[in-house]
């Protein structure tokens, strides 16, 4: 993601929480080799010890220079990295800014839209206000339904306007493989992503109930990150 045009709030390392999303900058005075050159993360574990100070291990979405958290499962792929203040009197890490994780929407939007009308003004409104949505995360991508369009047409899936629709449904009869299927939605519909285990999301309460097996409800989800949308089952997912 393109953070140049990003708005970028410092926040003091001592108000971090647990859940909170973050961009890291700088390099780890503690290893001279670890550097973060705004790297988007979460913030899943802390702790806080009257000697040795306060801890935060942060997962990262696509930096993988660290290690496996002690096991932890967000930190599978080497993406986490362990931050800490000698005591709970210092603010900050010396050579790392944290920052909030507020985003310049009509930049983002735009750029992913160069080519096509203005429409994606009309919900960046909305799109602000999911700060008040409850957050869940990913625990299961086998949930995730990649080439459901009528779900994704009946939960909004940003972009997916009735013309829209009978387009990718129109391509469609002309394929036979998901796999390509999957291509075309993702090409179409610039919001469309694809979940990994641990991404941090907005919950919509509405969902879409499968016609043939109706225990099976699925939501709209927008990742926190960079606010890619799919959606999955409730199978798929934990609230934090």
């Amino acid at each position: 993601m393109d953070l140049e045009n990003t708005e970028k709030i410092p926040v003091n390392f001592i108000d971090l929480n647990v859940n909170d999303v973050v961009i890291v900058d700088g390099r780890d005075i503690h290893d001279s080799k670890i550097k973060f050159n705004e790297e988007i993360g979460a913030v899943i574990n802390m702790s806080t010890d009257d000697d040795d100070g306060m801890y935060f291990l942060i997962s990262f979405n696509n930096w993988f220079d660290g290690h496996i958290g002690g096991g932890d499962k967000k930190c599978s792929r080497n993406n986490c990295w362990w931050f800490w203040v000698e005591n709970n009197d210092n603010n900050n890490i010396a050579g790392i800014t944290f920052y909030k994780n507020r985003f310049n929407l009509t930049d983002i939007f735009s750029s992913l839209n160069e080519n096509e009308e203005d429409w994606y003004k009309d919900i960046i409104s909305d799109f602000e206000k999911q700060k008040d949505l409850p957050l869940v995360e990913v625990v299961d991508e086998g949930y995730y339904y990649p080439t459901y369009l009528d779900a994704m047409y009946d939960l909004n899936i940003t972009g997916l306007n009735h013309g829209k629709y009978q387009q990718i449904r129109s391509e469609r009869n002309n394929i036979s493989v998901d796999n390509n299927y999957e291509e075309i939605l993702l090409t179409e519909l610039p919001f469309l992503g694809i979940p990994e285990y641990g991404d941090i999301c907005y919950f919509y309460d509405k969902y879409y109930k499968h016609p043939n097996y109706n225990e099976i409800l699925i939501h709209k989800l927008k990742r926190v990150s960079d606010g890619k949308e799919f959606i999955m089952s409730d199978e798929g997912f934990r609230q934090l």
